[in-house]
């Protein structure tokens, strides 16, 4: 079967050596999935978003996917990612991107040699579990970055420079 491979990171990872990016990384682990399984990778069908939040859906690596799956004869059967949050971390959009890909008759299989199946309740069930999954873990991470930038926020409380920065507010904008 021929395949595609779609990886995504949400932080940037430029100052990194190639080879220690999360996303190169990401497409290690889906290669090896493909030659276990004794599939191909379909030239030009590696799809990739550096630096991109989850919680966005117009990445231009996943718009390119998805218009390629309108493609007649479609260039590929599977679609390789490393999980499904790579998709997204949206619960009810990440939902909803799965069942397009799966619908317009391309098989959705993770890294791990997980398949992502629609055809029951328990399917959606599974999957609608998973996302919330991946939906909490963006709040708690914006929570932490949140937390993160308070401390410094405080130093400079009454600060002009931090004032006219918006952060002497915890990191909010100030009006």
């Amino acid at each position: 079967m021929r395949c595609a491979i779609y990886t995504r990171k949400s932080t940037d990872d430029s100052d990194k050596a190639h080879d220690a990016r999360s996303t190169t990384h990401q497409r290690e682990q889906c290669l090896a999935l493909i030659e276990r399984q004794g599939w191909t990778l379909a030239e030009g069908h590696e799809y990739v978003d550096e630096a991109t939040s989850g919680a966005v859906f117009n990445r231009p690596g996943l718009l390119r996917l998805m218009e390629a799956l309108k493609a007649k004869p479609q260039p590929f059967e599977v679609l390789v990612t490393y999980a499904e949050d790579r998709l997204g971390r949206d619960v009810i959009e990440t939902g909803y991107l799965a069942k397009q890909i799966i619908d317009s008759g391309v098989r959705l299989f993770f890294a791990d040699g997980s398949e992502r199946k629609l055809g029951s309740a328990t399917d959606a069930l599974l999957m609608a579990i998973s996302n919330f999954g991946a939906a909490f873990e963006r709040e708690r991470a914006s929570v932490r970055v949140r937390d993160k930038t308070r401390p410094r926020a405080r130093s400079c409380a009454g600060s002009s420079t931090c004032v006219s920065r918006g952060t002497a507010s915890g990191g909010l904008p100030t009006a």
